[in-house]
């Protein structure tokens, strides 16, 4: 009796972990396509242009982030410069202020040497409020001149500010008379992790691990 009791229970625990399994995986299915990576970033404001000024401020802190498909084809061939349109899937970005931009899609570019950098840019038309005359033009974050040369031209899965001299977010805006313009913001920290539709995708390959050792 006690071997059929522990049989019974151990089919229910199994039926409910493939349940558990089922449902994880279908939401996972159902969700739509992201970027398999995320750059969280946080900078502070260092020049604001006169046109901008009622609506910017230096010292002013910004947070935001972007995702970004790194299986994303070159579509530059020559060695050295790697060329990414439409890597990135989401680009957001928030002002203390109170002022905010996003877009849907962006580019991502990445530049071996002599002086290799790392560009992520926005597509021409992000959404965010005009300023008087001044239509928000672009989002980018350039990474300069970095200290440790690119292995390659592919798209990076980690990334340390340290070992660039300069590094950037500039929101453009362009007016029709002037042309374009911006706020440029210093990075304070870039953090590139999982898109949370991976992360639980592995949680899910570590559970099911564990199930199986038991």
């Amino acid at each position: 009796m006690r071997l059929a009791e522990q049989a019974k229970r151990s089919r229910r625990s199994a039926g409910a972990f493939t349940g558990m399994v089922a449902f994880v995986m279908g939401g996972l299915i159902a969700a739509p396509a992201h970027g398999a990576l995320v750059g969280q970033f946080t900078a502070t404001v260092t020049n604001v242009p006169t046109p901008l000024s009622g609506s910017f401020t230096v010292g002013e802190s910004v947070t935001g982030f972007f995702t970004f498909e790194e299986t994303t084809a070159d579509t530059n061939g020559s060695p050295g410069v790697g060329i990414y349109p439409g890597a990135i899937t989401g680009f957001t970005v928030n002002y203390a202020g109170g002022y905010a931009a996003s877009d849907t899609t962006g580019d991502i570019q990445v530049i071996t040497g002599p002086q290799p950098t790392i560009n992520y840019l926005s597509s021409s038309s992000p959404t965010g409020p005009s300023i008087g005359t001044n239509d928000l033009s672009r989002i980018a974050i350039q990474l300069f001149n970095s200290s440790s040369p690119f292995a390659s031209d592919a798209i990076p899965t980690t990334v340390d500010l340290g070992d660039f001299s300069q590094t950037s977010l500039t929101l453009g805006f362009l007016d029709p008379d002037v042309g374009d313009f911006g706020v440029i913001a210093r990075l304070d920290t870039l953090t590139i992790v999982p898109e949370p539709a991976t992360m639980a995708l592995l949680g899910l390959g570590a559970l099911m691990l564990t199930r199986r050792r038991r």
